[in-house]
């Protein structure tokens, strides 16, 4: 877990020099980052929002609700989160940067025999059981994560062969949270989505949709190509058609050969009903028995041989600036307020590990910036500031000026009339 510690207010927060975007989404970007402190120099990625002025804003909360998921999970294959800050106004997730390749491209360069791929995907289902699992915090209840994105896209493999899971972005669990959505919602990438989730009044996902998942990417691993290849109207039309699922899913493992005991634990992976795929733990476990015998190097022994290909640059606004820490509550950030910076008698936060039991030290509120009202303009600035407006009121007065007076006459001459009548 961690908590809010206090430092001295005298000192200079931590510094973040922004070098490339490693990926820009609709909502934040990520970025290879040197964290500064003193002598010490960490390379980490930063996930960073774009500006947003609505505290009740679904990127704000999913943000800090996905700090604090990962703040209950500490796995050797899960990516392990830092802090969660704020710069230069726009809140911002730290966490270990894993020097490496995704997944995705990795298979795109075929560079993973059958052994490593298996591997892989193992580690993986090793964090998903430990995230089903691990305690929410101090009061041992089950997390219960469903990660809901699994893809190879979100599997981080380091040049040193560790695996680590990423974004956690939508996940569901058995916590607190800010941001609130429909539970009959679909979320995750679809040609990764199992076929409950396109169902109407499907309820909550279970960890089932995590496994459809990972098989999926282990077909993608082990092949070389998606396992659904055509589009969302397509996907969703076998989620609803159980008979042309199962054809269409014999048709693909098909291409996969090797060894009858991995395609038989593809084939329940990939089952059509939640309830006939097996659990995280028992694909992990399968799997770690299948590695020694399939061809190829291990995993360990792959990272060494890999062309690693250069870290691939997305445009970024941030690349190549550097920011301070400010010294806010990450909780303030969005309020109607705005992030306002410590006073001198106001001490920053950071999260810090902390033994389980201690008790959490919060940091103050901070203090609402006074909303100052704009300044009164005068005629001649409202007139320059607004001449299109200003000439049609004039235009359309003159017109109607005589038309007033027109009515006025006629007016008039009916009601003599009505009078010496």
């Amino acid at each position: 877990m961690a908590e809010a510690a206090v430092r001295d207010p005298t000192q200079r927060g931590r510094e973040f020099a922004f070098h490339e975007c490693l990926g820009r989404g609709g909502f934040a970007e990520v970025y290879r980052t040197t964290m500064v402190r003193g002598s010490r120099h960490e390379v980490v990625a930063v996930k960073v929002l774009h500006v947003d002025d609505h505290r009740d804003s679904q990127p704000i909360q999913r943000l800090r609700d996905e700090a604090r998921m990962l703040a209950c999970i500490r796995h050797p294959h899960i990516l392990r989160v830092h802090d969660l800050v704020v710069l230069d106004g726009r809140l911002a997730l730290v966490s270990e940067f894993v020097d490496g390749s995704d997944l995705q491209d990795l298979v795109r360069q075929h560079a993973l025999g059958r052994r490593a791929a298996v591997e892989v995907v193992a580690c993986v289902a090793e964090a998903l059981d430990h995230a089903l699992h691990a305690p929410a915090g101090d009061c041992g209840t089950p997390l219960a994560l469903v990660h809901r994105d699994v893809k190879p896209a979100n599997i981080r493999v380091g040049r040193d062969g560790s695996v680590k899971l990423l974004d956690f972005g939508i996940a569901r669990a058995a916590i607190e949270k800010e941001a609130h959505t429909n539970p009959d919602s679909a979320f995750g990438s679809f040609p990764y989505m199992a076929p409950e989730q396109f169902a109407d009044g499907a309820g909550p996902p279970t960890a089932a949709v995590d496994v459809y998942a990972l098989g999926v990417t282990l077909y993608e691993a082990l092949v070389g190509e998606r396992l659904w290849q055509g589009t969302l109207k397509d996907v969703y039309l076998l989620s609803v058609r159980p008979e042309q699922h199962a054809t269409e899913l014999e048709a693909r493992l098909a291409r996969v050969g090797g060894d009858p005991a991995t395609l038989e634990l593809l084939h329940q992976m990939l089952a059509f009903a939640a309830d006939a795929r097996p659990t995280a733990a028992e694909v992990a476990r399968r799997l770690r028995e299948l590695a020694p015998s399939l061809p190829g190097a291990s995993l360990a022994d792959s990272v060494s041989a890999v062309r690693w290909p250069p870290v691939r640059a997305v445009r970024g606004e941030l690349a190549g600036r550097v920011f301070h820490e400010d010294f806010v509550d990450p909780e303030s950030v969005g309020s109607p307020q705005g992030p306002r910076p410590a006073r001198a008698d106001q001490a920053p936060t950071v999260l810090i590990e902390r033994p389980v039991g201690e008790p959490v030290v919060r940091p103050p509120a901070p203090v609402p910036r006074p909303i100052t009202p704009p300044p009164r303009r005068g005629t001649v600035a409202y007139i320059r500031a607004h001449p299109v407006r200003v000439t049609a009121f004039l235009v359309f007065g003159a017109l109607s000026l005589p038309a007033l007076m027109l009515a006025g006459m006629v007016g008039t001459g009916v009601l003599m009339r009505l009078v010496g009548g």
